[in-house]
């Protein structure tokens, strides 16, 4: 049930987010798709955006037939509310900027690379350039932001009372979904600093090898032999084109500031010391390669980490408040703001590493130091306090409230929003042809 309200909300914006597939639609030769199927204000609805929506719910469902008439019926209904609401918002003077474009226009583009391996490969579905698909989906994403625009404006502050939260659980409860084994946990993470004679020791070794780039080694075969990063060493250090943004921006300033074939001093980030070469650069993006030396994390190091961690598990243990030192002392930027909590997990989503540490200790306690891997691959250790286990079981408002909440208030929003497209069809013309 509840996943069936989620998607009554979500179909309203079906049309925006289908623009993060790319077409697998194979037509006939000679079949044109470009018949206006419906008109709403000064927007059109295409036969081919149809088909496309319909191709798309085929692949969601099994059992839609392309041919099926009520389904195409429903589709095109939510394409014209769709539509709606981008005349409402033009309507009410909302704009979108160029950067607001652009910045959905990346992420939709990393999506893409991410999904089908890269740019070359995209351009060769399509037939045409990154710059002209750009082109031709820059309106798709521009009424996209308009009518998520609109939709926030209009809904993103409706509340739910605590009652009507009641009377949505009472209404649905038989159908609620049974949530797996979950922890609650909170931790205290504390990174791994090198020491500074191991960061010299890295820089050394990274100006000999600019040394030996300036004598005439070719740099190909010095990244193969001498880089530490493994998912460019092999290649040559090469790290493929990069928007700009994407990259450390202490690397990022540099290489764009070489000129191409030019290579740079050592340059230092989180990961070490790099030696980089720009290969090409445009004003938005730039091909580089690079030579990485690792700063080396001393065991003398890794030992004053767990040591550092050890003190603080037994300054909570002796009563000390765990929110308070998490804050005070965790390294993870985006938990120490709320005392370390990680939030319930389910058991498939923990680590075997950080199950093993909490599995067996009692609820309220705190696991001995464990190593932890950062989001920079970095490394680091912590402690894990093991607030409360909760096992499998069927949705309830005493242990899953803030949860039922929200589909309540996702279901309450669903309402509203039909009801105010609905009297949009009164106000705005639209007519199916």
């Amino acid at each position: 049930m509840l996943k069936i309200i989620a998607f009554v909300w979500l179909f309203f914006f079906w049309i925006n987010f289908a623009m993060a597939q790319l077409p697998n639609i194979e037509l006939e030769e000679g079949k044109s798709l470009d018949k206006i199927v419906a008109v709403v204000g000064n927007q059109i609805i295409l036969a081919s955006e149809l088909d496309a929506q319909v191709y798309r719910s085929m692949g969601a469902d099994r059992s839609v037939s392309f041919a099926d008439k009520d389904i195409r019926a429903k589709i095109l209904d939510q394409l014209i509310d769709d539509k709606l609401m981008v005349v409402k918002a033009i309507e009410d003077s909302m704009e979108v900027s160029t950067e607001e474009i652009d910045a959905r226009w990346g992420q939709l583009l990393e999506q893409w690379v991410s999904q089908y391996g890269s740019e070359e490969r995209i351009e060769k579905i399509f037939s045409k350039p990154i710059s002209r698909i750009k082109y031709d989906y820059s309106l798709q994403i521009r009424n996209q932001i308009l009518s998520q625009k609109l939709s926030f404006q209009k809904f993103g502050q409706i509340s739910i009372t605590p009652k009507e939260v009641g009377r949505f659980f009472n209404e649905f409860k038989d159908s609620m979904q049974v949530i797996p084994d979950q922890y609650e946990l909170s931790h205290i993470m504390i990174k791994v600093l090198a020491d500074e004679s191991s960061k010299k020791k890295a820089f050394d070794k990274a100006q000999m090898i600019r040394d030996s780039l300036l004598d005439g080694t070719d740099f190909s075969e010095l990244a193969t032999r001498n880089s530490q990063d493994p998912g460019s060493a092999p290649s040559g250090g090469e790290l493929g084109w990069f928007e700009r943004g994407k990259l450390f921006p202490e690397f990022e300033k540099e290489a764009f500031a070489l000129s191409k074939g030019e290579t740079s001093l050592p340059v230092e980030t989180p990961f070490g010391y790099h030696i980089i070469q720009t290969i090409d650069k445009e004003k938005s993006s730039i091909l580089t390669r690079h030579i990485l030396i690792k700063f080396g994390e001393t065991e003398d190091k890794q030992q004053e980490t767990i040591d550092r961690l050890s003190e603080i598990k037994t300054r909570i243990e002796n009563g000390e408040s765990f929110d308070l030192l998490a804050k005070e002392f965790s390294q993870d930027e985006n938990t120490r703001g709320f005392g370390g909590s990680l939030g319930k997990m389910m058991l498939g989503r923990i680590s075997p590493s950080m199950l093993a540490a909490i599995k067996d200790i009692e609820e309220g306690k705190i696991s001995e130091p464990i190593p932890y891997k950062t989001s920079d691959n970095k490394p680091a250790y912590h402690i894990i306090l093991k607030k409360k286990f909760y096992p499998s079981h069927r949705m309830n408002l005493e242990e899953d409230y803030s949860q039922i909440e929200y589909f309540a208030k996702m279901n309450k929003q669903t309402e509203i929003m039909k009801k105010w497209v609905a009297q949009l069809r009164k106000e705005l013309y639209w007519e199916i042809y």
